[in-house]
C-alpha cells in the first residue's frame, strides 16, 4: 500500500491536499500541521513520500530536510516533493533538488496534477517491503 505524509503548516492546505489524496484513492496519508509533530511521526511510521511545504515559520523546508538527515532519516529512499508558491518557484528549485527533493509543485495544484505527480514519485519510492525499486538510488546519486 502506497504511504504518504503532508507537512505544511496552513490547516486549510493540508486539508485541501488531504482531500484531494483521498478522492485519488490514497488511504494511507498522513497530514502533519508542524515540523516536529512530522519528524515524531515520520519516525514512527515512515512513509514512500513526503510532499513538504517550502516556507513554515519555524524551519522551512528545506531546514526539515537537512534536520531530518542529521536526525539519521529512517526511511533515507522516502521521495520527498517540495511545495511552494508562485513567487518563491524560481528560487527554490535548484535548492530544493540539491537537498534531495525529487519535485517542485507550485500551490495551488490542480487535482489531476497532484495525482499524476505522486503516482510518478510513488514509482520511484522504495517498495513496501522497504527494498529500493530500480531507478532510486541512480536518481538519488544524481541529485547529490
Amino acid at each position: 500500500m502506497e504511504s504518504i505524509a503532508v507537512l505544511d503548516d496552513s490547516p486549510a492546505w493540508l486539508s485541501h491536499i488531504g482531500t484531494m489524496l483521498s478522492k485519488a484513492g490514497y488511504t494511507d496519508v498522513a497530514l502533519y500541521k508542524q515540523p516536529g509533530e512530522a519528524m515524531i511521526g515520520l519516525k514512527r511510521r515512515p512513509v514512500q513520500l513526503l510532499l513538504l511545504d517550502y516556507v513554515m515559520p519555524d524551519l522551512d523546508g528545506l531546514g526539515f530536510l537537512q534536520a531530518w538527515r542529521q536526525e539519521g532519516a529512517p526511511a533515507p529512499g522516502m521521495a520527498v516533493a517540495m511545495m511552494t508558491g508562485e513567487g518563491s518557484f524560481a528560487a527554490l528549485k535548484p535548492a530544493a533538488f540539491q537537498a534531495g527533493a525529487l519535485d517542485v509543485l507550485v500551490k495551488p495544484i490542480h487535482p489531476r496534477e497532484l495525482t499524476l505527480k505522486v503516482g510518478q514519485l510513488l514509482r520511484t519510492a522504495p517498495a513496501p517491503e522497504g527494498h529500493f525499486q530500480p531507478g532510486l538510488q541512480s536518481l538519488l546519486a544524481a541529485r547529490q
